[in-house]
């Protein structure tokens, strides 16, 4: 098996699919804050508010997946924001959120 591969799932509480994210930068756009005392280190946690285009969300839980093999993304589900390029995964970590 090869390194760990990140994908981000952002899921609403009532199912819809949001966004699927694949680069930092992007996280760092819309939320990822940084830490106080190490300014170099960033995180996202429950409780953290984002906004991705109009709507605010909150982050109420957080999952994570391995898989025992790489994933190219496909269609699978529905990416409401179609944020960023698609890239192959191995481990998807799931931000469940509520309307802000």
């Amino acid at each position: 098996m090869s390194g760990i591969l990140a994908r981000i799932k952002i899921k609403h509480v009532q199912g819809a699919e949001i966004a699927y994210l694949y680069e930092k930068e992007i996280l760092e756009q819309i939320g990822l804050l940084p830490d106080s005392y190490e300014t170099s280190v960033t995180f996202f946690n429950e409780g953290d508010v984002f906004q991705l285009g109009k709507d605010r969300y909150r982050v109420v839980k957080i999952y994570t997946k391995f898989y025992d093999q790489i994933h190219e993304p496909d269609n699978y589900g529905i990416d409401l924001y179609g944020i960023g390029k698609h890239q192959p995964f191995n481990f998807q970590i799931t931000y469940e959120v509520e309307n802000e």
